[in-house]
């Protein structure tokens, strides 16, 4: 029952800050620097879980997925690269990822 409330309670406090900064700070008021920065948080935020999930995966699991996550990521990072979209990026990393565990796991 405890993970549950800090579910919610980690879910009411992103919700607050959420809106707190459409309605109190929006983002014309921002100045350029940092509205530029939050441009790049959402591939920074997936790059951090990809490095966690990759090095958790490459140290304790068999060569075969290892190997299969790593080419994953890469292909994950030249699809970004072609197509510098962000959503069609989480697609085919979420289609990869759905690929190696019913294949390999």
């Amino acid at each position: 029952m405890s993970e549950i409330a800090a579910m919610l309670a980690l879910g009411a406090l992103s919700w607050v800050f959420r809106v707190a900064f459409v309605l109190i700070l929006p983002a014309h008021r921002l100045p350029r620097p940092v509205v530029r920065g939050l441009e790049h948080l959402a591939p920074a935020v997936l790059a951090s879980i990809c490095a966690v999930e990759l090095c958790s995966v490459t140290r304790g699991s068999s060569i075969v997925a290892g190997s299969a996550t790593v080419g994953l990521i890469a292909g994950a990072g030249l699809v970004a690269y072609w197509t510098r979209n962000l959503t069609v990026t989480v697609f085919c990393g979420l289609l990869g990822v759905l690929l190696i565990d019913l294949v390999l796991l």
